[in-house]
């Protein structure tokens, strides 16, 4: 009976085992048969929608649209303004916009009307106006007009999803910054364009070799997801959604870079919608270049940029749209505590535009910037709390009497010297840079006042026999010399919190006049 019980688990185990492996096998041959098919029928089609990028949105319009940032409480892309309420410029797919004006540019009046929302600014685009005049503030706070005509404009997106962003070093010495970073670019295509209701030829292959039913008898359809490879993408004529250039690359590990290709077909039968994507997935490890302003040492803030530019197309041709999971991403970004020594403040989407030297078309691309602050304790109470410390001691010998010159010489001279060995301590964190940070007037307003205990003693005890004359150097060394030493390290703060306000932390920016 047991050997009979155990034959039959025995069969029933192989049974299902040889079942789910003829199931895991019939899949994907079949999956595979139908991307093959898809792939093929892309390259030999003639259609001009799938050779290159052909327009998805024609307008006619201004050739510019009002920024906007995704708001994470409201769930919903809302206008981004400037300090003062004031819109602002945002992408800019016309050469004829570009021309005149600049992203990231306050606008404060078109055609002498001031323009508070999008509803406002979409009068005018989508009415009988034919020219505007526009009033605009630069980022250097300059007023300026610009005039233009409507004109008609073509261009489609390549969308951007920023997923993960993580700093591992941030180097200020040598100038740059690594990070890993997994992101994804994506073309969606759903109608040939916005005027007409025909769907693009890439959804008409996808719906009518990825999706389809298993048996004639099956009421529901099921749709093939495929995973090309780079490889692939190329050889079939599919356009690349990775065609772009990261700018400022200094290294790129290849060996840790992963990219994963998909095709994802969408059918109302399946969906909300008809549609085809075409995205690419990659996770780099990567040293980016990156400029430090460290005038406000060591209370300073810094900016990392992370710069993306399309590859082959002009602005007139293709934007790059960050969507929502990118605004998403860093903000759970800023919430980690992760870089050390460093307080991550704020972050910004901004659009950028570049032209290399052997370009003759300006590309539209998206800059990444994270605004880090410093945390300050290391350096007030390692290294600014100890230097005053050493400047007290080095003044409390005005209250020697002046005949023990050997006793007032060693106190100050020693204190000289161990000013010096932080100097050497500050030195290791910085560049060699062509001017002085924060910390460096410090330390050399240190050495001054360093000094003049030093000149004083030797003052006093040349004059010992003048009992009235030392009484008055150490009378006024003692009200003045410390008193006016803490009164000059404050100015020296408030003058660069002044000169120098972008780049100084919250800890002294409170004190420009700004």
């Amino acid at each position: 009976m047991k050997k009979r019980f155990s034959f039959i688990i025995l069969f029933l185990i192989f049974f299902l085992k040889t079942n789910f492996s003829l199931s895991q096998n019939f899949l994907p041959p079949s999956e595979k048969k139908a991307c093959s098919n898809f792939y093929s029928a892309v390259k030999n089609d003639e259609k001009p929608f799938l050779k290159g990028i052909f327009p998805r949105y024609k307008y006619e319009d201004f050739g510019f649209y009002i920024k906007s940032t995704w708001d994470a409480q409201k769930k919903k892309y809302i206008e981004e303004r400037d300090k003062n309420g004031n819109l602002k410029v945002g992408d800019i797919y016309s050469m004829k916009a570009f021309n005149s004006l600049r992203s990231e540019d306050s606008i404060i009046k078109i055609n002498d009307k001031s323009i508070k929302t999008y509803e406002e600014f979409n009068e005018i685009i989508d009415g009988s106006v034919q020219k505007i005049k526009i009033e605009l503030k630069d980022s250097a706070g300059e007023n300026y007009l610009v005039y233009l005509d409507k004109h008609d404009n073509e261009f489609t997106y390549r969308r951007y999803a920023l997923l993960d962003f993580n700093i591992s070093e941030l180097d200020l010495k040598k100038g740059f910054y690594e990070v890993t970073i997994n992101h994804q670019f994506h073309y969606e295509y759903d109608k040939v364009d916005n005027t007409v209701d025909d769907l693009h030829e890439y959804v008409e292959l996808g719906h009518k070799y990825l999706i389809g039913k298993f048996t004639i008898d099956d009421e529901k359809d099921f749709a093939h997801i495929c995973n090309p490879t780079e490889k692939d993408i190329i050889n079939n004529e599919i356009n690349n959604p990775l065609d772009v250039t990261i700018l400022n690359i200094l290294r790129d590990d290849k060996d840790l870079q992963d990219k994963k290709f998909k095709i994802i077909p969408f059918k109302k039968s399946l969906n909300p919608y008809d549609a085809l994507r075409i995205a690419a997935k990659t996770v780099n490890v990567q040293r980016v270049k990156n400029p430090y302003n460290l005038k406000s040492f060591p209370f300073d803030k810094q900016t990392l940029k992370y710069t993306i530019v399309n590859n082959s197309y002009s602005l007139e041709q293709v934007i790059i749209y960050p969507e929502r999971f990118s605004y998403e991403a860093l903000n759970n970004f800023l919430k980690k505590d992760d870089i050390p020594g460093w307080e991550k403040k704020s972050f910004n989407i901004k659009k950028v535009y570049f032209k290399d030297t052997i370009d003759t078309v300006q590309r539209d691309g998206i800059q990444i910037e994270i605004e880090l602050e410093r945390k300050h304790g290391y350096y007030i109470f390692k290294v600014i709390f100890p230097i005053v410390l050493i400047l007290i001691v080095c003044w409390s010998v005005v209250w020697i009497n002046p005949k023990e010159i050997e006793a007032r010489l060693t106190i100050t001279i020693v204190c000289l010297l161990s000013l010096i060995a932080y100097n050497f301590v500050i030195d290791e964190e910085l560049p060699k840079l062509e001017y002085l940070t924060v910390m460096d007037w410090i330390v050399l307003t240190s050495y001054v006042y360093a000094t003049i205990p030093n000149f004083l003693s030797i003052y006093s005890f040349a004059n010992r026999t003048s009992v009235l004359v030392t009484d008055k150097v150490d009378s006024l060394s003692k009200k003045f010399g410390l008193s006016s030493y803490l009164l000059m390290i404050i100015f020296i703060v408030f003058i660069n919190a002044n000169f120098n306000p972008e780049n100084s932390s919250g800890l002294i920016g409170w004190m420009a006049f700004r």
